[in-house]
């Protein structure tokens, strides 16, 4: 709940043109939510997205795909490579390599 509360704060903010509030509580909050339900957990796959769309609301492109990298791993492993899930976070890394030209 605490990182789904940082990450709805810091995407409304984004989406307002006010993209400067620090990372950092996200960042712990998803680190106890991993502790917790280990590292494989579809809900520690979609943080990892939301993390990254709020990078690419930052234009923080490499950060972005770091987060959108470990997202589809994480559903890889959990879901299976041909999971249909799968297409969306492949389609978040297609939209992040067309932002890079």
């Amino acid at each position: 709940a605490q990182a789904r509360f940082h990450q709805v704060r810091l995407l409304r903010e984004c989406l307002a043109g006010r993209c400067t509030r620090p990372l950092d509580p996200l960042l712990a909050a998803i680190e106890r939510h991993r502790r917790t339900v280990g590292d494989d957990h579809p809900s520690l796959a979609r943080l990892q997205v939301e993390l990254a769309n709020i990078h690419m609301l930052r234009r923080d492109l490499p950060a972005a795909e770091r987060a959108y990298a470990d997202a589809l791993a994480r559903f890889e492993r959990v879901l299976g490579r041909s999971h249909p899930r799968l297409v969306v976070s492949l389609g978040n890394l297609a939209r992040l390599a067309l932002e890079r030209g």
